[in-house]
């Protein structure tokens, strides 16, 4: 049972993280299986401290086959060498125990053994982590499971922390030591002393023991020999003799022996007497040592006391020296309080003037607010009104432009007039000579002279008719550069009214050249006036197509959202009108080509001027229909003109509405200016108000410091005097005590004095009494001589 305890206790020995750190100086790639029995030999154990010390070489190191002497020999060279490097490297002296080499050099395999095998490798865990590699060591350990490495840091704090375990000697070095720290370390070398006194117990009645055994060896050796002798022969009495020879020799080693441990017996019983005198002296000086800390800490509280009664002495003197300044600024002071109830009622006024300019300035801001808004509606209005302005000079100087325009296309309107009166007047006077022409149809010299006429005047109407074509070309140009510039309104309202002013004039002339042809249906040139009447018809419908086109455009001025969809709708017809145009253009050009052969046919070929005259019946309803139609669009045109007049009319009220607005605005603009210098003038006075209020502030403040300082100051003197007045009463009675017992003296000198008087007056009787005694005893002497 014994030996299965031991086993488990063997292997959780070798997996303790003591024995797991020291497998980390052994390299993995030797393969060396760390056992138990290589921790006892001591040889690794050794190569780690010669590794940690490497001044100092292990000696007598050798392998061990079996032996315990040598295995006790390794493990004794291992102890001294952490010994010795604990107090010489590390200034340390150890205090626990030394590991028991014998008992784990003889009996390794046991409990205790394990013990002081563990107390060894604590003690060489203590020497790696405090040697100069130690960094080296610290990093191994750190390369550990997390349990191993807190285990092995349990294991250093528990050796290199605690002063039961290791004893620091530097503090014998060091000069300057704390009282406290002091204590401490007397306390524990106390405790340490304890510990060996207790240890030295042990070894003592170890060495008793052994004594004890080693006498009755001896005994035993010495008597069995005494028997033996008186047996012997005389042919062993030379044996004899050399055993009596060893055996004195061995009674004189133990009689030296036994001096020698009387000698030691001495000295342990001097050095334990040595040991309770330290200890008597240790207790006594650690009593003195408490006396005098006592006395230190009392001297101490003296002198604390002396400096603060040398203190208050120096601040009764100052006071003292102040006493007089003091009731002189009592005086003023009380003069001063006086003048609080002022103070106290103008802080009062000047609160409610606080809170009147509190209020004041809530309102204030409150209007601050209104103005600021209105302010930034003034500035949004003021934008406002610039674009305004900006839209009224624009408005003017197209206002301007179209008053130009429309004097000019009033003069040309009349011009228009005119020419169409003149054309009427000539197309009757035409007619008239066309029917006077016709009554003398006979005389074929005259239908000569009239052909030609009217020739001539073809020619002259197809020119004015060019000029016409080129005129209307114009417009519709100008209606296109209007049709891309669609946000000026009345600018395609005033063109609209010369581009209707100008059909109406064309429609005039066309239902004038119409009436003219219907006047001469009998002419032998009829048809060369159909075809410029049917050009002038193409050209008033495309006109009017296109005058509907602006209107549209100026109706989708009014409304944006439209103009998007009526763009396409516009390319198309301007395509349509190119078209046209391209028509007119060969229209016109055919024309001439047909006037020239007309001009020149006229004069010889009276065949197809009967031809023409035949044809002038068939063809004149064509033309009644067509003018008829043309006066329906003139009177369309007339109407559109006066749409035209009045959206001009609507847009002139509109921008006179726009003035008048305008002049609202700057009026209310002057207006906001005004309120504005006003508001500006306000705040200014709000702002001095301010200041004026953050200087009362300031002034009540400092009036309340001086009034708090004042009643600080009146508390302190009022203080003062009723300390100096109760120091005058006590004064007072001592002076009064004095006063009655100086009379009680004063009494007590008269009586004195009569006394002495008395005294003086008796010694002077005594004189006289003695002289007469004298003088009596002289006469009783001669009295007695004479007798």
């Amino acid at each position: 049972m014994e030996s299965g305890a031991f086993l488990a206790s063997l292997d959780q020995f070798m997996l303790s993280p003591l024995v797991t750190w020291v497998k980390t100086f052994i390299p993995a790639d030797e393969g060396i299986h760390l056992d138990f029995s290589d921790l006892l030999d001591g040889v690794i154990l050794n190569t780690i401290m010669a590794e940690i010390n490497p001044s100092a070489a292990p000696l007598g190191v050798n392998k061990v086959c079996r032996d315990s002497g040598q295995r006790i020999q390794n493990l004794n060279v291992l102890v001294q060498q952490i010994r010795s490097y604990y107090l010489d490297n590390l200034r340390q002296l150890i205090m626990i125990p030394l590991p028991d080499v014998l008992l784990v050099g003889r009996t390794p395999y046991c409990e205790k053994s394990l013990e002081e095998m563990k107390k060894l490798l604590l003690l060489l865990l203590g020497c790696t982590v405090q040697c100069e590699k130690k960094e080296e060591y610290i990093e191994r350990i750190q390369m550990l499971d997390f349990d191993t490495k807190a285990a092995i840091a349990a294991h250093i704090q528990e050796l290199t922390h605690s002063q039961e375990n290791v004893l620091d000697l530097q503090w014998l070095e060091s000069t300057g030591i704390h009282p406290e720290e002091m204590e401490t370390v007397v306390r524990n070398v106390a405790t340490h002393l304890r510990h060996v006194l207790d240890q030295r117990d042990n070894h003592l009645e170890t060495i008793v023991e052994l004594m004890q055994e080693k006498d009755g060896a001896v005994s035993l050796l010495s008597s069995p020999s005494s028997l033996q002798s008186a047996s012997y022969s005389p042919s062993m009495q030379q044996p004899e003799n050399q055993q009596t020879g060893t055996q004195q020799h061995l009674a004189v080693e133990l009689a030296d022996s036994k001096a020698k441990i009387r000698r030691l017996r001495q000295e342990l019983e001097e050095k334990s007497e040595q040991i309770l005198d330290c200890r008597h002296e240790l207790e006594n000086m650690e009593a003195e040592l408490k006396r005098i800390q006592q006395e230190n800490s009392q001297l101490q509280v003296d002198a604390r006391a002396a400096r603060t009664y040398r203190d208050e002495l120096d601040a009764l003197r100052e006071r003292a020296i102040k006493a007089d300044k003091l009731e002189s600024e009592v005086g003023r002071y009380k003069e001063q309080l006086h003048k609080m109830e002022f103070y106290k009622a103008k802080v009062e006024e000047l609160k409610e003037d606080n809170r009147v300019l509190q209020e004041t300035k809530e309102v204030l801001e409150d209007q601050l607010e209104g103005w600021r808004s209105r302010t930034d509606k003034i500035h949004q209005l003021e934008k406002h009104n610039l674009l305004l302005k900006a839209r009224v000079d624009d408005m003017e100087q197209k206002k301007e432009a179209d008053v130009k325009r429309i004097k000019e296309l009033q003069e040309e309107n009349l011009a228009l007039c005119l020419a169409q009166r003149r054309s009427m007047e000539e197309s009757q006077h035409l007619g008239w000579e066309l029917e006077q022409l016709s009554k003398t149809s006979e005389n074929s010299h005259g239908l000569q002279t009239l052909s030609e006429e009217v020739n001539e005047r073809t020619q002259s109407q197809i020119l004015k008719l060019e000029k016409e074509n080129q005129r209307l070309l114009r417009t519709i140009e100008e209606l296109r550069a209007a049709a891309h510039n669609s946000c000026r309104k009345t600018q395609h309202g005033h063109h609209l009214v010369r581009s209707s002013n100008h059909f109406t004039s064309s429609a005039e002339q066309s239902s004038v050249k119409t009436t003219s042809c219907s006047a001469t249906e009998n002419h032998p040139d009829a048809q060369t006036l159909q075809i410029p009447n049917g050009d002038s018809v193409c050209q008033q419908q495309l006109i009017t197509e296109e005058l509907e086109g602006v209107q549209t455009q100026i109706l989708l001025a009014d409304h944006p959202d439209c103009q998007i969809q009526e763009n396409g709708h516009l390319q198309e017809q301007d395509k349509e009108m190119m078209s046209d145009l391209d028509i007119l253009e060969n229209n016109h050009n055919q024309l001439h080509c047909f006037v020239g052969p007309c001009a020149l046919g006229s004069q010889s070929k009276s065949p197809h001027h009967d031809n023409i005259y035949a044809g002038l019946p068939t063809r004149s309803p064509y033309t009644n229909k067509h003018t008829q139609r043309l006066e329906v669009k003139c009177k369309g045109l007339d109407t559109l003109n006066q749409q035209l007049q009045t959206s001009l009319y609507s847009t002139e009220r509109k921008a006179q509405r726009l003035e008048a607005e305008v002049q609202e605005l700057e009026s209310e603009n002057q207006t906001l200016q005004a309120s504005l210098e006003d508001l500006r003038i306000s705040l200014r006075r709000l702002e001095q108000l301010e200041t004026g209020k953050q200087n009362m502030e300031h002034e009540t403040t400092m009036l309340e410091r001086d009034k708090r300082q004042l009643e600080k100051e009146n508390r302190r003197l009022r203080q003062q005097a009723e300390i100096q007045e109760a120091n005058l009463d006590s004064r007072n009675v001592c002076m009064a005590s004095l006063e009655r017992e100086m009379r009680l003296l004063v009494k007590e000198m008269e009586g004195l004095r009569e006394t002495s008087e008395r005294v003086k007056s008796l010694e002077r009787e005594n004189r006289e009494l003695t002289k007469q005694a004298a003088i009596d005893q002289k006469t009783l002497a001669t009295f007695r001589e004479v007798r």
